[in-house]
């Protein structure tokens, strides 16, 4: 079965006892689509927080070996 769309519904393709059907299989088709959407585009997100997370580790782990550097200059290490 084609899914149903505005058109179907605009252009009479329906008898009228089935146009509250027709609608609610639209309607429902978007909404599972939009949540598809909306399932992808959290997927992403998660993606690129983890990625946050790893550049935030790397800059404090940098931040950490400049302060470990600036004290063995202090004590004379090299």
């Amino acid at each position: 079965m084609l899914p149903i769309t505005m058109s179907d519904i605009v252009y009479n393709d329906y008898p009228i006892e089935d146009r509250d059907l027709a609608t609610k299989k639209y309607v429902d088709s978007a909404i599972a689509s939009n949540e598809r959407d909306i399932d992808l585009l959290d997927e992403k997100l998660s993606e690129k927080a983890h990625l946050v997370d790893i550049i935030d580790l790397d800059g404090r782990l940098q931040f950490i070996e400049r302060q470990l550097e600036d004290l063995r200059k202090k004590i004379g290490h090299k």
